[in-house]
């Protein structure tokens, strides 16, 4: 499958949403349900559904809590009695309309609706669209974990209009910028770059166009690896195994779950996890000084994160499934020893150690 093909990249594209479910649709789709949540569908709900009315679709519609913590499967089981009343059928589509949350969301519903139907993915988020998006995960959370019980559904298509990030806050715009830095530090040292230079100097003249070219570098990137492993072979441990596309989110998602997913936006979380496990490859697999420093570098790019409001490293290690544990002890505030500076990682076989997330250790 050239995965690739599925996904339209541009500005203005927010207007032809209806011919370009269409096509990718085909004639048999008569309706066309959009999730959404009330601050996107209250900027872009009218246009899409004007423009998908203009490709003859019926439109309806239902809307979502703002948040990580209404991706569940009370909000689901919403979309999924939203749709029957709607008269939704095998041959129509969900459209997602928002970011990450709702794409996830709106897959997981398209998913489990009458044993799946298709589902469209319009991102407006950076987050949503350099990485969720594209690949055809879907899920919510649970109580035993985040994305816990979901199902791979690849998109119908992929419509991402870059317009839609002028109306991006900075703090979603900066989790959005996590991913892309994890994109770049796997991607090779050309991507990684770029991604920096940009980060370095957002409000240059001809940064809008520079943004442009790396979220489709981006999209490519990934689409290119969930081609070669659509889902996610578990046997797979060879470096184009889609595994890589986890690099950060090991400790991320435990971020998330022990402050149950109101303080990070996951975003947030993935660039605390990508400077958690770029330190651990430096001490544990000889990972360059260099290339660790780049990342770090990186990630200091993306301006104001969330600040990891005094919770302890071991609360977020408690999070982390057993299958993905291994115990690691951060150092407290104490005087460096060896060659180690104080606030790093060092690893930790015993894991009733006290952890602690010293602030020296993130930039």
């Amino acid at each position: 499958m050239d995965l690739l093909a599925t996904i339209s990249i541009g500005q203005g594209g927010l207007d032809e949403v209806g011919a370009f479910a269409r096509e990718r649709l085909g004639g048999t789709a008569k309706r066309a349900f959009i999730i959404s949540n009330k601050k996107v569908f209250g900027l872009y709900g009218k246009r899409a559904e004007a423009s998908l009315r203009r490709a003859k679709f019926a439109t309806s519609f239902a809307l979502c809590g703002d948040g990580e913590r209404y991706k569940t499967l009370r909000s689901a089981e919403k979309m999924l009695a939203a749709m029957a009343a709607a008269g939704i059928e095998r041959t129509d589509a969900v459209i997602s309309l928002g970011g990450g949350i709702v794409g996830d969301l709106g897959g997981f519903a398209a998913s489990i609706y009458l044993r799946g139907i298709r589902h469209i993915q319009v991102p407006t988020t950076l987050l949503a669209m350099v990485d969720s998006s594209v690949g055809g995960k879907t899920g919510v959370n649970a109580a035993f974990g985040k994305n816990t019980i979901g199902v791979f559904h690849p998109a119908a298509g992929v419509l991402a209009d870059v317009d839609c990030l002028r109306t991006l806050p900075e703090r979603e715009f900066v989790a959005g910028g996590c991913e892309m830095v994890k994109h770049a530090a796997i991607g090779g040292k050309k991507l990684l770059g770029r991604t920096l230079d940009y980060f370095s100097d957002r409000d240059s003249p001809g940064s809008a166009l520079k943004l442009a070219d790396l979220v489709r570098d981006n999209i490519a990137f990934k689409a290119k690896v969930v081609d070669q492993d659509p889902f996610e072979d578990a046997a797979r441990t060879d470096g184009r195994s889609r595994k890589i596309l986890n690099f950060g989110h090991t400790l991320a998602h435990s971020l998330e779950k022990v402050t149950n997913y109101r303080y990070f936006r996951h975003g947030e979380a993935v660039g605390y996890g990508i400077l958690y496990a770029a330190e651990l490859s430096k001490k544990t697999c000889d990972m360059r000084q260099k290339g660790c420093r780049i990342v770090v570098r990186c990630c200091a790019q993306r301006r104001r994160s969330a600040a990891c409001c005094g919770h302890r490293a071991s609360d977020g290690l408690r999070g982390i499934p057993i299958r993905q544990k291994e115990y690691f002890r951060i150092t407290s505030d104490g005087p460096a020893s060896g060659n180690r500076p104080p606030g790093h990682f060092v690893r930790q076989s015993d894991p009733s150690q006290n952890c602690f997330l010293h602030p020296r250790s993130i930039p």
